[in-house]
This record gives structure tokens, sequence and C-alpha cells, in this order.
């Protein structure tokens, strides 16, 4: 069982991954110039660059970045996990 004193303490870790800096590049082509700067605004360890289709674990990593593509290659959005 999970006990809590601090209910923030649940909060700690929703923008460990710092989806919260780059999603203002929403809508940008995913280029390797842009693809350095949402890892370098970020700060995640790890990013994963999500393309339509494509196959994703469900394996749960709060310090990793998800990066949705669309199918004309823009950044889509960004997310822990």
């Amino acid at each position: 069982m999970l006990e809590v004193t601090d209910p923030n303490d649940l909060r700690s870790d929703i923008h460990a991954c710092g989806d919260d800096k780059v999603r203002h590049l929403a809508g940008r082509p995913a280029v390797d110039a842009d693809k350095a700067q949402v890892a370098r605004l970020s700060g995640a360890k790890t990013i994963r660059w999500l393309t339509p289709g494509m196959p994703v674990t469900e394996d749960y990593s709060p310090t990793r970045l998800n990066v949705e593509i669309d199918g004309q290659g823009m950044l889509v959005s960004f997310h822990c996990g």
C-alpha cells in the first residue's frame, strides 16, 4: 500500500521529462535542428520519437520524453512516459 503524507509528492515527477518546456515547439518540422532543440530545452534523460504506426512498448519512465511526429513530419505533442 502506498502511503502519501503530502499530496504534492504524487505530482513531483509529472514534468520530470521536461515536456512542459518544449510544448511550444508543436507544429514545427521534426528536422535535426528542431530535434536538437527539443533535447536541449527539455533536459530529458531519454527521448522517444514516435511516428504513425510505430510499435511502442508500454513501460513507463517518468524521465523519458515521448515526442509524437505526424505523417507530414511535424512535431505534434510531448509527454512523459
